[in-house]
């Protein structure tokens, strides 16, 4: 079989004064005091999925998508430049081709901004 190439989306946001990184493909989360910790705990419970999806020979477990109001933050997301997703990974099974990173704020005055009804449904 050939190897699953995956590419994944991240989504920061605040959440109760900390940082939330938010991978949408697995639906695992990073959160601290900062974004840079917040993806670096993000980072580790990725592995520790793709390992134990390797462990127990069980794909299927490996994709659970985020809920419908986390993809509506990344969609109306901005591009994050200097964060970058570090997964220390190499299998045969599963290659992570890269990471969309970006980040979501309620307040952003811009045409990007997600409207209320699209957030809640």
């Amino acid at each position: 079989m050939n190897a699953l190439r995956v590419p994944l989306r991240v989504v920061f946001y605040e959440e109760e004064g900390e940082w939330v990184a938010h991978c949408l493909e697995f639906d695992l989360v990073g959160c601290a005091a900062t974004r840079e910790a917040a993806l670096l705990l993000l980072s580790e419970a990725i592995v520790t999925q793709l390992e134990a999806t390797r462990q127990n020979q069980n794909l299927a477990n490996l994709f659970t998508p985020a809920s419908g109001e986390c993809l509506a933050r990344f969609a109306a997301g901005h591009d994050v430049a200097e964060c970058e997703l570090n997964i220390p990974w190499l299998s045969p099974d599963v290659v992570i081709e890269r990471a969309d990173v970006r980040e979501f704020r309620e307040n952003w005055d811009s045409p990007q901004s997600v409207p209320g009804d699209l957030v809640s449904a």
